[in-house]
């Protein structure tokens, strides 16, 4: 059911895989792929990834259970580049969370559009769906990231996430950026 692609040249982008074990029993696999430096557009990896892009998911297994999303800067010295995002659409009952990530314009209301050309790292974790773990264990997260609820800072439902990205590769939805304030500007 999950075929992972490899990259053909090492500086397309990495593959990462994980595995959760306790006492001898695999409990969770996570598999994680990036482009390098997280900002660069990668054509090899779009296309090998094509297949776990927010569309096919949906299309496969439903419409989520849950949808979470996090945006950050990051600051060096004098410059906040670009705002990142991480974006979790988690289906229960199949177990799998998906973890989007990638960089978008500088804008209030942020706008964020989920089509691979947008997005420079893709995270899978599997597990039985009777076994959960916390949404902040799944991908490594700082647990101070501000992760919102979809649905708490945006117009969309998770049957309107559903429908609207299920239809289209190249749909984009907005937030308000007062969610995630920059970080303060070193010296």
């Amino acid at each position: 059911m999950f075929d992972v692609p490899h990259p053909t040249r090492e500086y397309d982008y990495s593959v990462i895989e994980e595995f959760d074990i306790k006492d001898g029993i695999v409990r969770g696999i996570r598999i994680g792929a990036s482009v390098p430096g997280y900002y660069t557009y990668s054509p090899v990896f779009a296309a090998d990834w094509q297949r776990y892009a927010l569309r096919p998911m949906l299309t496969r297994h439903g419409k989520p259970s849950t949808v979470l999303l996090d945006v950050a800067y990051l600051c060096m010295e004098h410059d906040c580049g670009d705002p990142r995002y991480w974006l979790y659409v988690i289906f229960d009952q199949a177990g799998i969370a998906v973890n989007y990530f990638g960089t978008t314009k500088r804008t209030d209301p942020i706008e964020i559009c989920l089509h691979l050309d947008n997005a420079t790292a893709i995270s899978l974790d599997l597990h039985a769906p009777d076994y959960t773990r916390p949404i902040l264990e799944l991908d490594h997260l700082d647990p101070t990231a501000l992760i919102y609820p979809l649905t708490e800072v945006s117009t969309l439902t998770l049957t309107s996430f559903y429908e609207t990205f299920k239809a289209s590769d190249t749909a984009c939805f907005v937030v308000p950026g007062k969610y995630w304030e920059e970080a303060p500007v070193g010296p």
